[in-house]
């Protein structure tokens, strides 16, 4: 999956051929991230339609017990600070609480 590009600095970039593979690569690295840490892990994601694949991805891995994501906590990147409740700009409504 993918192709490792030798990286000249401490960016790796990694080649796709589709979608589809990105989130399953994506993915990869987020459950590596998240087994290393613990299930308490704290992670950064990002809401729009873009992440949804490697989303559905981690789910299907915590579904199959492959990912223990139990206690979990998260935080919407490109939630906007000191906005109010209910301000048009706001993507913290579309996030999912326990």
């Amino acid at each position: 999956m993918g192709t490792v590009v030798e990286p000249r600095s401490a960016v790796e970039v990694i080649v796709c051929r589709t979608a589809d593979e990105v989130a399953e690569v994506a993915a990869a690295k987020v459950a590596r991230v998240c087994r290393d840490v613990g299930p308490a892990v704290v992670i950064g994601v990002a809401t729009g339609s873009s992440p949804v694949a490697l989303y559905e991805s981690l789910a299907q891995r915590v579904k199959d017990g492959r990912l223990d994501m139990s206690q979990a906590s998260a935080f919407a990147l490109d939630e906007y600070v000191g906005l109010p409740p209910g301000h048009r700009s706001r993507t913290r409504k579309s996030s999912v609480s326990r």
